[in-house]
């Protein structure tokens, strides 16, 4: 499961959701990818230089994951 919020344009992406995501998941086994924050977060947090979230030290740590199916 790929998951992020969206960019330019970005409609309202919260980590919440992310988290539900993850924990069902890792329930289920199902991989599990965060992709980014999306420009809605990064404006909300004041991230500077990384417009879409993408940077893995700009995400929360408990969602920086990025498995792959096996």
């Amino acid at each position: 499961m790929i998951i992020g919020g969206e960019s330019l344009g970005a409609r309202p992406f919260d980590l919440q959701w992310a988290r539900d995501t993850q924990n069902v998941c890792f329930d289920l086994g199902i991989a599990f990818f965060m992709k980014q924050l999306g420009y809605y977060l990064v404006d909300k947090m004041g991230i500077e230089f990384d417009p879409k979230g993408e940077r893995l030290e700009n995400i929360p740590k408990d969602l920086r994951i990025r498995e792959f199916p096996s």
